[in-house]
């Protein structure tokens, strides 16, 4: 979704998929995929709702279904192009994030039938799925640790509930003015506690 901005601005460091991969110097240097089989059920409940998902790996992203509402809505928001269609793509390969359409407060469901994920909404109709306990912050951790950098020369910026944990983690933390209340809180409460 962003090689081409990689490109222009000469990037070869990046965290991505909320930490679950990282590439440091053009090489990945952390994975963390999502379980096959847990998917697999998550994507079989969710068609029962009628709930599409986008699967997301390191090359792309593809829907389990054509074009459907929430997807159009949500990414356009982000900006990217809509996903091609292949129910299968989640087989046979690592994901490393997948996107789960549906309305606020339907995601408790889904929560409660999988421990293996987190859900963590960013959209009124999308959440991200990603492996429990993965983070940012912990992508960024891998980079840090093996480029050296002492927790004062670390700074991030965030805006949405999938950058609590990185700005509460990271020394340097700010959150943006489009930032969602409970992240701006949380990024005071964080600084105030590490006398930022």
């Amino acid at each position: 979704m962003f090689k081409d901005l990689r490109t222009e601005l000469d990037i070869h460091h990046f965290v991505s998929y909320n930490g679950q991969y990282v590439v440091l110097n053009d090489e990945v240097i952390y994975t963390n995929p999502l379980d096959g089989q847990a998917l697999e059920k998550l994507t079989a409940m969710a068609l029962e709702h009628e709930h599409p998902v986008v699967f997301m790996d390191h090359e792309d992203m593809r829907a389990n279904v054509p074009e459907h509402d929430y997807i159009i809505e949500s990414l356009r928001t982000l900006q990217v192009e809509m996903p091609a269609v292949d129910p299968a793509y989640s087989q046979g390969r690592p994901l490393y994030q997948t996107l789960l359409f549906c309305p606020e407060g339907e995601e408790e469901q889904y929560e409660e039938a999988f421990p293996e994920f987190d859900f963590i909404r960013w959209h009124p109709v999308s959440v991200d799925v990603i492996p429990k306990g993965g983070s940012k912050a912990n992508g960024i951790e891998q980079i840090v640790r093996r480029l050296g950098f002492a927790k004062e020369q670390q700074y991030a910026f965030g805006d949405g509930l999938n950058d609590i944990e990185m700005l509460s983690e990271l020394h340097h933390s700010v959150a943006m003015g489009n930032a969602l209340p409970v992240v701006k809180k949380g990024s005071e409460i964080c600084n105030c506690i590490r006398g930022g």
